[in-house]
């Protein structure tokens, strides 16, 4: 073997050597010489944390909700700023990574829970922790109690908050209302005419025919001449008074805080232009409508937010358009929000509209003689009163426990025995059960179901 192969062996075993003392790193053991942990924070509390080892420089990936400050080579705290997640890296004098903390920031609890008993000993309130939220469970009087606990955990936690809070007391509003309309008309109408004439050489002559184009309810004539010449007065006359007084009494049942309706009336088409010159029908609504929203603010305390709406066709108003007459609407709206309590009542009254319309129809020159003027000219008068009157009742009501506690109008009707229905001609048994009855017995009957309810 020449020199020059000794020389390539001997760096060989050299090479070898120098490997054979090399330990290699293996997979995952730079991450065994880091800590990891988790650590909870509450909101503006401060927590130490522990190091293994000496460390120079601290690291907080999200500032904002969590800061740390140093206490010694071996030591620091963790402060929380506001609610969320961060992590903090610490590193020693080689730059190495020898800790690695993940930072939970909560809402102090007990704070929480300090509010709430000064404010509300009663309450049983339990608070429990999840992910970065509060679970708020436990039992309250009402909606109102609950509204004023979760604004305090809000206050503290903004958007954090999960309510599973239950209300004790039903979260049903039974609402009674009565509409009642009272329309007063009085109408006056004379027409007088005149015909005076000579056959073959004159005519004169002034209609009498009512300006509403009603038929007369009292007709006079009277006939007289001169000689050949004729003269006959007419007189007609129409005078009518009515009196008509509208009833709805609608009974609606929601949920607090959600809105019901109600329409007692019907709907009329309307033409809308549409696409291309086309025309096509709308209809809209009219009569006696409802809207409520209940909300249950404390015990035995109800929030009412109501819009009645009573309307009605006015043909006097409509339009015209293509040969088609669109009736106009005659409105009357209210929108109010009141506080009762349960069984309790309050009305709307004083909606009085009056309408006054007099029209006259005169022969030009002959109608303004005085006295003798009134003989060729007719007259109409007009008046109408209309006064609306809304009284609600809200109810706080439970569901029955069977359908059988609940009654209809058939169950309080009884049917006629043979002698009544064939001997007497009746169609119905006696005595005869006032409408509604049943409906207001339910609503005695669920209310009371409250009362024993709350003295339980």
């Amino acid at each position: 073997m020449g020199q020059y192969s000794w020389a390539k062996l001997a760096v060989i075993a050299l090479l070898l050597v120098g490997w054979a003392g090399i330990t290699p790193t293996a997979p995952g053991a730079y991450a065994d010489t880091v800590t990891h942990q988790t650590i909870v924070v509450r909101k503006g509390m401060s927590l130490p944390v522990p190091v293994t080892e000496s460390f120079d420089r601290i690291a907080v990936s999200e500032p904002e909700i969590a800061d740390a400050a140093p206490v010694s080579s071996r030591e620091y705290f963790v402060r929380g700023r506001t609610i969320g997640t961060t992590n903090i890296l610490v590193y020693n004098e080689s730059g190495n990574l020898v800790q690695l903390v993940d930072v939970l920031v909560m809402p102090n609890l007990d704070a929480v829970r300090s509010d709430l008993f000064a404010l509300f000993p009663s309450a049983n309130v339990a608070l429990h922790p999840v992910a970065d939220r509060i679970h708020v469970s436990g039992d309250v009087a009402d909606e109102e109690t609950m509204g004023q606990i979760m604004a305090v955990v809000e206050s503290h936690a903004p958007g954090l908050a999960i309510n599973a809070l239950n209300v004790e007391l039903p979260a049903q509003v039974l609402l009674e209302v009565r509409f009642v309309e009272a329309s007063r008309d009085d109408i006056r109408e004379i027409g007088f005419g005149t015909e005076i004439g000579r056959p073959g050489d004159f005519l004169f002559m002034t209609s009498s025919s009512l300006i509403s184009g009603d038929p007369a309810r009292a007709i006079g004539q009277v006939f007289g001449g001169s000689g050949q010449t004729n003269i006959d007065f007419t007189l007609q006359a129409l005078e009518e008074q009515g009196v008509v007084r509208t009833l709805a009494k609608p009974n609606l049942v929601s949920q607090s805080g959600q809105t019901a309706s109600f329409l007692a009336g019907g709907e009329f088409p309307v033409p809308v232009a549409a696409d291309r010159d086309t025309i096509s029908i709308e209809f809209k609504k009219f009569g006696v409508s409802l809207e409520f929203t209940p909300t249950i603010a404390r015990e035995d305390r109800i929030v009412l937010q109501v819009s009645p709406e009573v309307s009605n066709l006015d043909p006097r108003n409509s339009v015209r358009l293509a040969n088609v007459e669109i009736p106009a609407l005659s409105l009357r709206e209210i929108n109010t929000q009141v506080e009762l309590g349960n069984g309790q009542s309050f009305a709307i009254a004083g909606l009085i509209q009056n309408d006054y319309q007099a029209t006259e129809l005169e022969t030009p020159l002959l109608g303004d003689i005085p006295i003798l003027g009134n003989l060729f000219r007719s007259s109409r008068f007009k008046k109408n009163e209309t006064e609306l009157v809304v009284i609600v009742t809200p109810h706080l009501v439970t569901p029955p426990k069977s359908n059988t506690d609940l009654t209809d109008p058939i169950q309080l009707s009884e049917e006629p025995t043979q002698v009544e229905r064939y001997g007497l001609s009746r169609i119905e048994g006696d005595p005869k059960p006032a409408l509604g009855q049943s409906v207001n017995g339910n609503i005695k009957r669920q209310s009371t179901a409250i009362r024993d309810q709350g003295g339980s």
